[in-house]
């Protein structure tokens, strides 16, 4: 994108001076391994805005015209945009392993054996019952909690088809 940047507004005789400074820089970096890279595919470039004014016969080169520029333009915004996509998600992932809470309970026999067996009945883990519980516990007056109907799935179990290494 540089290259279109210092392309825009210039017609044919002056990309054909920078066409010529941009072979002079790729002549003279093919010594160097790490810009004798960047040269050539700079020169290249310079030769395809040059080749596509001539072409054209635009009186200026005009990314907004340049299809290719256009593609890379577009590329270039959804990798952008895929690329903060996936840091808000990480960040959002780290917020909540900070919000999360390591909870050590002990449970007197009777509390424990229906919590058991509830987690049993739901086909769950008592752990996930007491999440499941929290998740959608409501105060309510005098100090009285509530817990509405809630649906309860049991954990997905993959089949042999899906994960062949089991």
């Amino acid at each position: 994108m540089r290259v279109q940047r210092l392309a825009r507004g210039k017609g044919l005789e002056a990309l054909g001076g920078e066409l010529e400074r941009a072979r002079d820089w790729e002549r003279h970096a093919g010594r160097d391994e790490e810009s004798g890279w960047l040269a050539a595919v700079e020169a290249r470039e310079w030769d395809r805005v040059t080749d596509l004014v001539r072409t054209q016969e635009w009186p200026a080169y005009d990314a907004d015209r340049d299809v290719q520029a256009q593609a890379w333009i577009a590329e270039r915004e959804a990798l952008l945009l895929a690329r903060r996509e996936q840091e808000e998600r990480l960040e959002r992932d780290r917020w909540e392993q900070g919000q999360e809470l390591e909870l050590y309970v002990r449970l007197p026999g009777p509390a424990s054996r229906r919590l058991k067996a509830l987690a049993r009945e739901l086909g769950v883990s008592p752990e996930q019952v007491v999440v499941l519980l929290a998740e959608h516990v409501e105060a309510a007056a005098a100090g009285l909690v509530h817990v509405p109907a809630v649906a309860v799935l049991p954990p997905a179990v993959p089949s042999a088809e899906a994960t062949p290494w089991l």
